[in-house]
Order: C-alpha cells, then structure tokens, then sequence
C-alpha cells in the first residue's frame, strides 16, 4: 500500500510469454524457418509448388541479386499498349491480417535499378488507390556500393518516363522533414500518359516518397535510431489514411504554375513525345535516367557500365543462361544458411529480351520429386495450394498458380472481357485500400522487418476496429489476437514467429538475418512494455 499522500506507482504491463523468448530459443525459431525456406527453394523449380520462382529467375535483367518473387503473388506491370511488353517487377503482394481486423496490404520490392526506374513507377501508377506511400529504408549507396538508383526526381525538374508502354511524369510538388521519424518525405504528383498519346493526360495520383537513411544493410537501426521506426510507422498510415501533408501555400502556387506551364505547352504543341525527345528534339531526362534505346519489354537495351557493374555475376549470359537458371534455386537453397552471399551476389543480364523462362527445361529433365516427397518437405500448413488463392482479396494484379502454376506468359494478351478486368481492373478497384510499397535494396530484409513490426503494432493498437465477423484471409495470423485478446489464444502463441513465416511464404527470406529476427522481440518488448 503506498503512503498517505503519494500517489500509487502504476501497475507494470505483463509481458506476453513470447516477449520473454530468450536469445536460444529465438536462434532455434530462425533456423527453422530458415530450413523451411530451403524446402520451398528446393521445390523451387517443380511446378507443381505453390513455391515457383520462373520469372524472376527468367527476367535477370530486371533483378538486382538473387532474390526473387514467389511467382504466386508476384505483382504484375500493367499496361494499355495494344502489344503489352514484359509485365515482370520484382515486387511482391504481400496481405497480414490480424483476427477481427481488416487485412492490412504491403507490397515489397527491390531497390530499383537503372534499368527498372519506369517499371517502378509505372507499378505505383496502377495500383489501388488515388494515394500511395512509398517507404524507402535504404541509402542510395553503403560502403561504395549501390544500393538503389536513385527513382525519384531531382529538385523542382520532373522525371519523365516514357516507355513503350507506360509514360508519366513524376512532378516535385513539396517536401519536409520529420524529426520524431528521422524522414524526408517528398510529395510528388503522378501524372500519366496515354504512351501511344504522350501529351494526353490520363490519370493523376499522389505519392508520398518516404526516405529514412538510418539503417545499414544486413543490420538493425543503431540504438539512438530505433524509437523513430515507431514513428515511422505512425507516419506512413497517417499519409496513406488521410491524404498525408497539407501543402503550404507556396507549394500550391508552385503546383499552379507548373499547370499553367503544361497548359501553355499543350497550346503550342507537344512536350514530349513516345520517344522521350522535347519538342526541339533533344533527349528528355527519361531518355538519359532509362538509358537509351529502350526495348519492347522496357528493358534497356544499351545498358550503361554503371547499370553494367550493377548486374554482374549470378547467371551466365548467352547459351549458359538457361541451364544456370535451372540450377539457381538449388544455389540459393544451398546458400541459405548464409544468407549474406545471397543479397550481395548482384544477377547478370542474360538478354535484352528476358526469355530465359521459355527455354528452361521441365522438372522431368531433373530428379522429379514424387507426391509424398513433395508432401513430406513442404510447410506444414493446410493446403499450400488454396493459401495462394489470398491474393483474391486484393485488387492488385498478381499471378493465378492454381489456374496455371507457372503463371500466364509474360507477353500474353487477354482474350476475352473477363480477363482484361483481371489485367485492368475497373473504376472499382481505386476503392480498394491502397498497399504501403515498402523497399530496401533487395526488398527482403529491412523490408520484411520493418513490415512485421508495423503490422503487429497496427494489430495492438487501441483504436484498430475491431469486428468477429470480418473473414479471415489466408494470409491470417491468429497468434497476433495475444496482442489485444490474450485470453483468446493459447498461451504460448507467437506472433512475429507466425508472421515471419507467413511473409516468407510471400516473399523470399523475409527477415533475412538473426539480428533481424531478434530485433523485432526487442522492439514489441519496448512497446508492449512502455
């Protein structure tokens, strides 16, 4: 009892059990999803694996390491070209849903390369929503070594894509500083083209692209950056639920002058054309950032050294590409007990046209696994098969593995109504809640570590609505109502284990190293302990 006078001491928060997981018993949680991981690498290459890695191990050209989406939730480039080129991107669909929440949607990407600057953009430009949030956890270079080109534009000058099947120019309109957040965040205005009518707008969105430097490769932010990924996150939701900043006034007689600009060149002609040349006929900024001579696939076709240095190393080029690519998912499985090797082994471009996929050979030409191998190393979840079927609940495009596991030919072409919706989806899909893009330099992770932590922190969160009838996705994380409903679980549920493993059956070595996996128990313990 406290003394006369003296306020009580307020009573201390009882740690889930997981948060007492000792620095063993986390070691022991990581090798396993680690040898769970080298199981779906191994089955990489049967197509009858929820688990396929086609193209990205086809499209080297695109990918900045070995690191690949799973072919499953990939998220498809979408275009309005009558002859669309090359859909792939390395980017993942990712969906995390706490029981009784609303799924919450990420998409985790690569550091874009030179050569995919356009593909980037023309991936914010189609998916959901009027607003999107890119967050971006990684310096532009570390050590001498490039970590991500630099995509967004420079000062008050827009970058301007124009790609055979995509054009947009992406517009500075304001940017600031978040101390709690540690952030550069630019607001940009998206605007898109026609790419077969480049001066005739056809779509706006805005994006805000969220820079937070401090945190290293293969590392865990420094102890004196740590509070502000709390912020972070706080940041990110706030801008993708509300629309983010408010310009200030100058920023919108900025914006206003520049509409007078594009108004007053369309009146004399046109700015830009498809081959990304003004109207004088000098090269735009796209032609100099995507290299020149751009491909049908968006691809460039002279790639610079610097493009060139990028890319080295992983696949043969030429004859060798096709067998070495067979053999990829066996080298990473191999590799993945040091995961290092792994994200800093950059991939070589094997062809401007990216076609490796078509001639790789069929799992019969390797020792074929049969049915009760297949069973016996896979997940031990139910039905591998119908988990996939999550993307469904999603409107971002992505890749159908139960209607074809190998997924539709890059080039193919709709041929009927019902398919071009699932190309295109209609006016209805901008209701869709907008995914937060979340980057680092491979896209596995900082990026799967930051993702897991704002997902449980959203999960915790007092004012998340709660409701026991929203369906539960395939992608649910039951372990995740300890954090809010813990008498409702058992008590020996562990959420950032089960999400972990539920990112890695999204995305490829998700949390990638120990430290990584150990910070997040850090983290929650700070959290749930304040």
């Amino acid at each position: 009892m406290s003394a006369p006078g003296r306020p009580a001491a307020p009573a201390r928060r009882v740690l889930p059990p997981f948060l007492s997981t000792s620095h063993a018993d986390a070691a022991d949680m990581y090798y396993e999803l680690q040898d769970r991981e080298h199981d779906r690498l191994r089955l990489a290459r049967q197509d009858r694996s929820p688990f396929t890695l086609h193209y990205g191990l086809s499209a080297v050209g695109r990918n900045r390491y070995s690191v690949f989406p799973w072919d499953h939730n990939r998220v498809l480039l979408r275009s309005l070209a009558a002859e669309p080129a090359n859909d792939y991107i390395n980017a993942s669909a990712i969906t995390l849903q706490a029981p009784g929440q609303q799924p919450r949607y990420y998409v985790a990407c690569q550091g874009p390369i030179r050569a995919t600057i356009g593909h980037q953009w023309q991936m914010v430009a189609h998916l959901p929503g009027t607003v999107a949030v890119i967050l971006m956890l990684t310096q532009t270079h570390q050590d001498g070594q490039e970590k991500c080109a630099k995509y967004w534009p420079d000062g008050d000058e827009p970058l301007v894509v124009r790609l055979p099947d995509f054009a947009c120019d992406v517009v500075p309109v304001a940017a600031e500083f978040h101390e709690d957040a540690l952030c550069q965040v630019q607001t940009l205005r998206l605007d898109e083209f026609d790419p077969n009518e480049p001066t005739r707008l056809i779509a706006t969105k805005t994006v805000y692209h969220v820079l937070f430097e401090y945190w290293g490769d293969f590392t865990i932010p420094e102890p004196e950056h740590q509070p502000a990924l709390l912020a972070v996150s706080q940041l990110v939701e706030r801008l993708g639920s509300e629309g983010g900043m408010e310009m200030d006034a100058g920023a919108q007689e900025t914006e206003g002058a520049e509409d007078a600009e594009r108004e007053a060149a369309e009146d004399v002609g046109a700015e830009t054309d498809a081959k990304g040349e003004d109207a004088n006929g000098a090269p735009t900024r796209a032609a100099s950032d995507m290299g020149e001579d751009t491909g049908a696939d968006g691809v460039t076709d002279g790639v610079t050294d610097e493009v060139t240095d990028e890319v080295t190393a992983g696949v043969t080029a030429g004859a060798e590409a096709t067998a070495d690519a067979v053999a990829v998912a066996d080298t990473i499985a191999d590799a993945i007990a040091d995961t290092d090797t792994i994200a800093d082994a950059p991939t070589e471009t094997a062809t401007a046209q990216d076609t490796v996929l078509d001639t790789v050979p069929p799992a019969a030409d390797v020792e074929d696994a049969t049915a009760d191998q297949v069973d016996a190393t896979a997940d031990p979840v139910a039905d591998l098969d119908a988990r996939t079927d999550a993307r469904t609940d999603s409107s971002i495009t992505t890749a159908d593995p139960v209607a074809d596991p190998a997924g539709p030919a890059p080039s193919e072409k709709p041929t009927d109504a019902a398919d071009a919706d699932a190309v295109m989806p209609d006016s209805a899909a901008a209701a869709e809640p907008a995914p937060l893009i979340v980057h680092c330099s491979a896209g596995v992770g900082r990026t799967g570590t930051f993702i897991t932590l704002d997902f449980l922190l959203h999960a915790m969160d007092p004012r998340t609505p709660y409701d026991e009838s929203i369906p539960a996705t395939n992608y649910q994380i039951d372990s995740a109502a300890i954090l809010y409903r813990p008498t409702a679980v058992a008590a020996d549920a562990d959420p950032i284990r089960d999400t972990v493993f539920s990112l890695r059956e999204q995305r490829m070595l998700m949390v990638q190293k120990l430290g990584q996996f150990e910070f997040l128990y850090a983290m929650m313990r700070q959290v749930v302990g304040l």
